[in-house]
């Protein structure tokens, strides 16, 4: 498939990678134990999630009950902001990394171990048209423009991506100028990768905690 998306314009990204993952509509918005799938086919359920995973937890319930399901993330690598009043493209300081999954992991921590449970995180670029400023200005849907990477995590012996650029014993200020996930976030993508048993804390350094990285059993 073609990784140029062009012009496509919806609310948005979501209904994107609907397509993106399932061409065939007549799969999408399956009801599943009281609740509707956003794909269901021979791969089992997909289930695009742009917003907080918290969200997922009666759906995760319910669906792993049936079978496999595999939850997509967007990643918001870059953004070109397009100021409709002037002209003018810039890029946004906003951006996210594959680290900023973890943070939203930790809302479904409990799920995790699941072997029916499945992830792709696609990082991709998005722009976005804005016009006025301060308080008053307004900002249109974000447009997908470009998938720049797909990361498939079939099972937690693929999460090693998390943690092979980290040192062997870090604090979390290290980790969050490593990964550029900040303060609670940080905290939350720590606390995910000790609950798949990728790290562990160690000990404290005064009032700081130390981690560590663990050996995966393959």
């Amino acid at each position: 498939m073609d990784n140029s998306i062009g012009t496509l314009n919806e609310r948005s990204v979501h209904a994107f990678l609907k397509l993106y993952f399932e061409p065939n509509r007549d799969s999408h918005e399956i009801k599943i134990g009281g609740f509707v799938a956003d794909i269901v086919g021979e791969n089992g359920i997909i289930e695009i999630q742009t917003g907080s995973f918290g969200y997922l937890k009666k759906k995760l319930k319910a669906f792993l009950e049936v079978g496999h399901v595999t939850v997509v993330y967007p990643v918001i690598t870059g953004t070109t902001v397009i100021n409709t009043d002037t002209g003018r493209k810039y890029k946004s300081p906003r951006k996210k990394t594959k680290y900023n999954f973890l943070s939203q992991a930790y809302n479904i921590r409990e799920f995790l171990a699941d072997e029916r449970l499945h992830f792709v995180l696609v990082l991709m670029a998005v722009s976005q048209e804005k016009s006025g400023s301060g308080k008053t200005a307004s900002k249109s849907d974000r447009k997908p423009e470009k998938i720049i990477d797909e990361i498939t995590l079939e099972s937690i012996l693929d999460w090693h991506i998390f943690t092979d650029e980290l040192p062997e014993s870090f604090n979390q200020k290290e980790f969050e100028a490593k990964t550029r996930v900040y303060g609670r976030d940080g905290w939350g993508s720590l606390q995910t990768l000790i609950s798949v048993g990728l790290i562990s804390q160690t000990h404290k350094e005064g009032n700081t905690k130390i981690y560590k990285k663990l050996c995966q059993k393959i």
